[in-house]
């Protein structure tokens, strides 16, 4: 439906579709490439970006007798994903930081399963009506369970910059 709406094609939806779920990797990817640079670490974040670029070629010759969207997003989602990886690993052993919240991104990641599922759902039982409202309400519901399940399993923090503000008030109580 959204290719429909934005570009008047559903070929192009069903892209968008298949590759939404690079966002995660190519925003992480984007973080840690700018804290690799600023760690002085240039050479280091071009080699793992090379080496995802590798991964991608390697899953485009692994499929190209059967080259799909599919594939496609897939290369670029695994390339991403593993120059990330190295990225965060390098970045752990030069600054010597234990990435306690990592565990809340896998987390949050792991939610999104459901939550796609239930999208999905959601398109088929809107489908009678036009694509427009139907994108806007199935969107709406699935931000809100991704948004309360994030809550209720702890994921996510309403008001982390409240309790960091507490803490400095209580430091400097004492």
């Amino acid at each position: 439906s959204i290719g429909q709406i934005v570009y008047g094609n559903s070929e192009s939806g069903t892209f968008l579709s298949v590759s939404a779920w690079i966002l995660l990797p190519l925003s992480l990817e984007a973080i840690t490439s700018s804290l690799m640079n600023s760690l002085d670490l240039e050479m280091r974040s071009f080699a793992n970006s090379m080496i995802g670029y590798a991964v991608q070629a390697a899953v485009y010759l692994i499929f190209a007798k059967s080259f799909t969207l599919e594939i496609f997003a897939l290369g670029i989602g695994l390339s991403l994903s593993v120059s990330t990886v190295l990225h965060i690993f390098y970045i752990s052993k030069k600054t010597s930081l234990a990435f306690s919240r990592l565990k809340n991104v896998a987390f949050s990641v792991l939610l999104l399963f459901p939550v796609i599922t239930l999208n999905r759902s959601l398109a088929g039982i809107f489908s009678f009506m036009s694509a427009l409202p139907a994108v806007i309400i199935s969107g709406g519901i699935t931000m809100a369970v991704y948004l309360l399940l994030s809550l209720l399993f702890g994921s996510y923090e309403i008001y982390p910059i409240m309790r960091r503000n507490k803490k400095k008030e209580c430091a400097a109580v004492k």
